[in-house]
């Protein structure tokens, strides 16, 4: 029974944040791109944000034998869940691997993990590619709506298929 009425504040603290991550990302370039302040910002959102979602994720899981009636649904929102975290995983990993790139370029590296940076150079690189403003900006707009798929079959879940129209037309659309 305690982890029903800690699973929607695992679930919404992580949205909170990607929600943050993603707006701030999809600022203007010229004010947000070049910005270390706004990129340490980004860093610690997406990190903690999707470290969250894994917690949330094991909570949910062990919430689905409570949602019987709707087992579907609970199957249909589980799958969504896990390509949201699967994509701020993908988002997380770019963001950490240009961390170890920046701290391995200072010598802010403690020595030990300097041998960690020679050995991940060529994945910084790909990370590095990857991290172009249009691309990171595409893959955090495509976390947020699955995000907000998720986030309706959830409420289709605890609410019904007519919570609001965007449930309801989420529902229509995945679930009947």
């Amino acid at each position: 029974m305690y982890m029903i009425d800690f699973h929607p504040i695992a679930v919404h603290f992580p949205i909170a944040l990607l929600t943050l991550y993603a707006m701030l990302q999809c600022m203007p370039p010229k004010i947000t791109w070049r910005s270390n302040p706004l990129f340490l910002l980004n860093s610690f959102l997406v990190i903690v944000g999707s470290a969250s979602l894994l917690v949330a994720r094991q909570l949910g899981d062990q919430l689905e034998d409570t949602h019987r009636d709707v087992a579907h649904l609970v199957h249909v929102h589980s799958a969504w869940a896990t390509y949201a975290t699967a994509l701020y995983g993908i988002i997380t990993i770019i963001y950490f691997l240009l961390i170890v790139k920046k701290l391995d370029e200072d010598r802010a590296m403690p020595r030990v993990l300097h041998v960690l940076a020679g050995t991940v150079s060529p994945v910084t690189r790909i990370a590095k590619f990857l991290f172009d403003y249009y691309v990171v900006t595409l893959l955090a707009i495509m976390g947020f709506i699955l995000m907000m798929v998720t986030g309706a079959l959830g409420g289709a879940i605890v609410y019904g298929a007519t919570a609001d129209p965007f449930v309801s037309f989420v529902y229509s659309w995945l679930v009947q």
